[in-house]
C-alpha cells in the first residue's frame, strides 16, 4: 500500500508512437551558456529571489515508526506540495520528534496518522488540546487524545471542539460528498474515522462519506472550532476522481487563504521528435488557433533507436536541428499560439531498453526501470552514471540543440516523470516552471525504493524539490488499454475535468499526443470550454503570484 501506483502516471505511448525520444549529457558550463542565449522566459534560478515572503507557517507532522513508517513520511511529502499552492513556509518532520510547546511557533500545525496505534509524545497530545492554534488531524490515532485517560477524560475533547471519535469502521465506504459533487474513495482503503457532530454550534460537517453496499453514512471531513478532522488520509491510493480533490480545496479554508474562483486550463502536445509528421503538426495548430486556444508542445531534441527497432535494425540518431521541415513546422506551431516544453534529451537511455526498446519517447531516460515476468515496470533507482555532472551534461545538450533548431522552451518536463532527486532538485534550479507529475520516494529500511506519484488540481509554486509545477490533472487521451491500466477515454477526461469545477480554483489540463486524431482534440478542447474553462498559456505560470 503506498499513495499511488507509478502506471497512474506511466504515459501510454503505443506502437503508433514509434520513434520518439531523446538523451542529454553535458557539463555545467554549457548549460549556462545555453541558458545565456535563450531569449524565453525560461530563465535560471529566478524563482527563489522573485519568491515573496510567506506570510504563515506550517507544521507537518508523520508517523515514522515500525515497518510502515515510511508511509508517514511519504504522505508527509504530498502534503507539503500541496501547501506549495500558498503563501505558507513549511516544516516537515516526524510526530516523534516533536517538543512541548512548539505548536506555538506555527500558524497551522497538520498531524498525519499514518501508522495505526503509532505511540505519541505526551508533549504533542497536550499540545492538541490546549492550543488555540489551527490543527488539522488526518487518519488514525485520534483516540489517543478524544478518549482521553484517568488525567485527561474524553469530555474535555467532545466539549471543546464539539463533535465525539468513535472509533474506526473498515466498512467499504465509497464515495466522498462535498459541495454537489461525488468523489470516489477505493475500496482497497477501507479505514474511516467514525465521528459524530455533538454541537452544531461548535462542529460541522464538511464533507460526507457514502457507503453504497451496505448502506451507511459518515462525517469525511468535520471542523470543530479550531480543530479540523479528515477520516483517513487522503494521500493513500490517489486517483483523478478521488476525495483527495476535496482536501485539496477545504486546504483553502484550513488554512484561512482563499483564491479566486476561477477556472482554467492548459493543453500541451506530446512526444514531438525529430521523426514526427510536420503536417500533423501543422493541423493541429491550426485547431488550436480556430479554438482560441494557446497550448504547449513538449520536443524531444534527439532522436535515438539504437538497435534500429524502426529502422531495419540500422541504429539511427536525428537530432531536430536537422531536420528542416520539422523546425518550420515548429516555428509554424509558435507562431499561432504554441510554446516549447523541452521534454529531455533523447527520452531514453543508453543502447539498451529501459525497459522497452530502448527506443525515443518509449523509455526512461534519468531511471532505470525493467519489467518482471509479468510485463509490469519495475523501478530500480537511478541510472548509473546518476550526477550533478551527468544530468547537467544531458540539460546542456537538449538546450543547445533547441538553440540550433531557433526554439526556445518556456518549461521543463522529465520524460515519464521519472528522475532521482538530485535530477529533479537540478531541474528545480536551472529551469522556472515544470509541466509534469511529481514522483516523490523514500526508503523503507533503508533498502526498499517506495514511491507517490502525485498529481495537482493546481499550480503549486514550490514542492519538495523545490520546482515550479502546472498542474496536468487529466491525463492523456488513449483510445485502449495500456500496461493493465483502463482507456483514457474522452467521456472520461470530461467527467474528471467536471470534479476538479470543486476545487475553487481548479484547472483541467492534460497532453495529446501528435500522432493521434485531431477530431478528438477537438472535442476535449471544445468540452473543457463548455463547462465554464478558460484555456490559458503556460508561461502565464511562470510568475504567478495569486496562491
Amino acid at each position: 500500500m503506498f499513495a499511488m501506483d507509478i502506471n497512474d502516471s506511466l504515459k501510454r505511448n503505443t506502437r503508433l508512437a514509434r520513434r520518439q525520444r531523446v538523451f542529454p549529457i553535458f557539463c555545467l558550463g554549457l548549460v549556462l551558456y545555453a541558458a545565456c542565449f535563450l531569449s524565453a522566459p525560461l530563465a535560471l534560478s529566478s524563482f527563489s529571489s522573485s519568491s515573496p515572503v510567506p506570510l504563515k507557517k506550517a507544521l507537518v507532522l508523520y508517523d515514522s515508526s515500525g515497518q510502515s513508517g515510511w508511509r508517514g513520511k511519504l504522505y508527509g511529502i504530498c502534503l507539503y506540495n500541496l501547501l506549495g499552492h500558498f503563501p505558507v513556509a513549511v516544516e516537515l518532520k516526524a510526530v516523534e520528534n516533536y517538543v512541548g510547546g512548539e505548536v506555538e511557533n506555527f500558524d497551522a500545525i497538520f498531524y498525519i496518522g499514518a501508522v495505526y496505534e503509532n505511540r505519541l509524545p505526551e508533549s504533542f497530545k497536550n499540545d492538541m488540546l490546549k492550543t488555540e492554534r489551527t490543527i488539522c488531524w488526518l487518519g488514525h490515532n485520534l483516540w489517543q487524545i478524544a478518549w482521553g485517560d484517568d488525567k485527561k477524560p474524553a469530555g474535555k475533547f467532545e466539549q471543546k471542539f464539539g463533535f465525539r471519535f468513535s472509533g474506526n469502521s473498515n466498512s467499504p465506504y465509497n464515495l466522498v460528498l462535498y459541495r454537489g459533487y461525488a468523489f470516489t474513495k477505493r475500496s482497497v482503503n477501507p479505514g474511516l474515522g467514525q465521528v459524530t457532530i455533538l454541537d452544531p454550534g461548535r462542529a460541522q460537517e464538511i464533507a460526507t462519506c457514502l457507503c453504497t453496499e451496505p448502506q451507511a453514512e459518515s462525517p469525511y471531513i468535520v471542523r470543530g472550532k479550531n480543530f479540523w478532522y479528515v477520516g483517513d488520509v487522503p494521500f493513500a491510493y490517489m486517483t483523478m476522481s478521488d476525495r483527495y480533490l476535496v482536501f485539496a480545496d477545504v486546504l483553502h479554508d484550513i488554512l484561512g487563504i482563499d483564491h479566486e474562483r476561477k477556472l482554467r486550463a492548459l493543453v500541451r502536445i506530446e512526444d514531438v521528435h525529430a521523426l514526427a509528421a510536420p503536417e500533423k503538426l501543422m493541423e493541429i495548430a491550426d485547431l488550436l488557433r480556430a479554438e482560441g486556444v494557446p497550448f504547449s508542445v513538449a520536443v524531444i531534441p534527439v532522436f535515438r533507436d539504437p538497435k534500429g527497432v524502426y529502422n531495419w535494425r540500422q541504429p539511427q540518431t536525428i537530432q531536430l536541428s536537422k531536420n528542416r521541415k520539422l523546425v518550420a513546422a515548429l516555428k509554424y506551431m509558435v507562431e499561432r499560439g504554441g510554446e516549447i516544453v523541452l521534454h529531455g534529451y533523447t527520452h531514453q537511455w543508453r543502447d539498451e531498453p529501459n525497459p522497452k526498446s530502448g527506443v525515443s519517447a518509449e523509455d526512461y531516460e534519468f531511471f532505470r526501470v525493467r519489467l518482471d515476468s509479468e510485463g509490469r515496470q519495475v523501478l530500480e533507482g537511478p541510472v548509473p552514471e546518476d550526477s550533478q555532472e551527468w544530468v547537467a551534461d544531458r540539460v546542456g545538450k537538449a538546450l543547445l540543440e533547441l538553440k540550433a533548431a531557433g526554439l526556445n522552451p518556456v518549461a521543463w518536463e522529465t520524460p515519464h516523470y521519472l528522475a532521482s532527486e538530485l535530477d529533479n532538485r537540478y531541474f528545480a534550479r536551472y529551469f522556472n516552471l515544470m509541466v509534469h507529475r511529481g514522483i516523490y520516494f523514500v526508503t523503507e529500511d533503508g533498502k526498499s525504493l517506495r514511491f507517490s506519484n502525485q498529481f495537482f488540481p493546481y499550480p503549486v509554486e514550490n514542492d519538495y524539490y523545490g520546482q515550479r509545477i502546472a498542474p496536468e490533472n487529466l491525463y492523456c487521451y488513449a483510445s485502449s488499454a495500456y500496461m493493465g491500466e483502463p482507456p483514457s477515454t474522452v467521456p472520461a477526461m470530461l467527467y474528471q475535468a467536471r470534479l476538479n469545477q470543486a476545487v475553487r480554483d481548479g484547472w483541467a489540463s492534460f497532453f495529446f499526443h501528435w500522432y493521434q486524431d485531431v477530431r478528438v482534440l477537438k472535442e476535449l478542447v471544445r468540452g473543457i470550454k463548455n463547462m465554464g474553462y478558460e484555456f490559458v498559456s503556460l508561461s502565464s505560470l511562470q510568475n504567478r503570484r495569486d496562491r
